[in-house]
């Protein structure tokens, strides 16, 4: 668990050099819970999810059959876009777990979308 406000920096590569060093730092914000929208494109045919890309950002997907399930099949790992095509289009009794993480997945915020663009729950 890291506290809000606090930065951990790593530092390598130096190994046996000495004097005087320069380190920028460019903070990024807090992974957030991705607002995921789906999209049936029906001319492929292929499923579209889609967020805000946040910067600094990657993204992991995983699948289930049940909402309540564990999710442990990924899709796509460290995707670092705003989207994800699913083609061929999945099972509409398929549900994705969208995670935003920021180097540690200790970091990270999960939204989860049932793969049915027809259902209006």
């Amino acid at each position: 668990y890291v506290p809000a406000g606090t930065c951990y920096i790593v530092i390598g590569g130096y190994a046996a050099s000495s004097g005087n060093y320069s380190l920028s730092v460019t903070p990024y914000p807090s992974p957030g819970q991705p607002n995921v929208t789906i999209q049936l494109d029906l001319t492929v045919p292929q499923l579209i999810l889609s967020w805000t890309q946040s910067t600094g950002m990657t993204y992991d997907i995983y699948s289930d059959t049940n909402p309540y399930g564990t999710y442990s099949t990924p899709v796509i790992t460290n995707l670092s876009a705003g989207s994800y095509n699913l083609s061929p289009s999945p099972s509409p009794m398929t549900y994705y777990k969208v995670i935003e993480k920021f180097c540690f997945p200790a970091h990270a915020k999960e939204a989860i979308i049932k793969a049915d663009p027809f259902d209006q729950e």
